[in-house]
């Protein structure tokens, strides 16, 4: 039990825990990829259900917090309009001088808005707090209602008539940093229509898709903290996820040619893993790299099957100039094997320019070989 004393201060840190860790604290419009000039990502007309998945570590100036959320939607559009609900789940620890402990969360409200800027507002939000603070002990649940937190737009990436990827990183790491924190967010939004699953049960299907979310997030977590990727993971994460695209029409209305076009998914978590490689290139060799270059173009972050083109195109050019500055060194320092994995590196991106380099350097330093 709490003596009286501690009641103020309690409240104080359960106020500021609130507004540091609620998910929706503001309305903060999402950044999209840049989509093509003939067609704008939305929703089809139809009943969808979604997943997202968000892994956190937020550093504050006395504590460390490191947590979760998952959520659910389900939603129909229509004439342009989303109308349907959402719901949230989430854990969080706390660790610092003054302040340890833990949360739950549990969170539900109205999904609207365009087809292709879902809007999710909060009904209720539940926060139970056991945590200590300076040697006092808090255990409490904190209800919030429509008034006490704004919503939260979600702008699509890409979508098919199949399925949707939004960015939901973008407006979650605003608010953290609106509370003053140095967030390390990995996140993903993805929604299927209902009605193109062929032969599967939705809720056991989005439930796949959710595990799916949830552990490419732990691994870009992972990733992110430990300086590497583990290749096994990776290698059963883009498998797993073009066994769940295979269980989607590939249906003419779509207008899409190829069937990597609709392995989305997993697109936006290669690509963001991609993009933390050769952001820190030091930690990965050329063979690494190269791996992770062709499970981008596995699953449509990349090359010709790309469901954003733009973008497909702007990691393309990272990977080849990347592979292009090892390329020098290697011939640098006649490095035949660098020089082999440059090789089929520069296949997997497709680069004909850069295949042709590398060849040329094989025949001087291999011999040919």
């Amino acid at each position: 039990m709490y003596k009286k004393t501690h009641s103020k201060n309690g409240r104080r840190w359960s106020s500021l825990l609130i507004l540091l860790f609620l998910l929706i604290t503001s309305s903060v419009p999402a950044k999209a990829s840049p989509a093509s000039a003939s067609s704008i990502p939305a929703f089809s007309d139809g009943q969808w259900l979604g997943k997202f998945s968000i892994h956190a570590v937020v550093g504050f100036t006395s504590f460390t917090w490191n947590g979760f959320y998952n959520g659910d939607l389900n939603f129909t559009s229509a004439a342009g309009e989303l109308n349907g609900d959402w719901s949230l789940k989430g854990s969080g620890t706390y660790n610092g001088t003054t302040l340890n402990g833990k949360a739950t969360y549990n969170a539900n409200g109205p999904l609207d808005g365009p087809s292709d800027t879902p809007h999710i507002k909060v009904e209720k939000f539940d926060i139970h707090l056991s945590i200590t603070v300076s040697g006092t002990a808090v255990n409490t649940t904190v209800s919030l209602g429509p008034g006490d937190a704004g919503g939260l737009d979600i702008a699509l990436v890409s979508a098919t008539c199949s399925q949707a990827v939004g960015d939901i990183t973008t407006p979650v790491v605003a608010n953290y940093e609106a509370a003053g924190g140095s967030p390390t967010i990995t996140g993903s939004f993805t929604a299927i229509r209902v009605g193109d699953l062929t032969a599967a049960d939705a809720p056991q299907y989005m439930q796949e898709v959710g595990d799916l979310l949830d552990k490419t997030e732990a691994l870009k977590q992972k990733a992110t903290q430990a300086g590497g990727l583990d290749f096994n993971e990776l290698n059963a994460l883009v498998t797993k996820a073009e066994e769940l695209a295979k269980a989607l029409k590939k249906n003419s209305q779509c207008g899409l040619g190829n069937n990597k076009s609709f392995i989305t998914v997993i697109t936006d978590t290669i690509d963001n893993l991609a993009n933390f490689a050769l952001a820190n290139p030091q930690l990965f060799t050329t063979e690494e790299l190269g791996r992770i270059a062709y499970a981008a173009v596995r699953v449509g972050a990349m090359g010709s099957g790309a469901a954003n083109s733009q973008q497909a195109a702007d990691l393309q050019s990272k990977f080849a100039k990347e592979f292009d500055d090892r390329l020098t060194d290697a011939v640098d320092n006649n490095n035949c094997d660098e020089v082999t994995n440059i090789t089929v590196a520069a296949a997997a991106i497709g680069d004909k320019g850069l295949i042709q380099q590398a060849k040329q350097a094989m025949t001087a330093i291999c011999g040919g070989n």
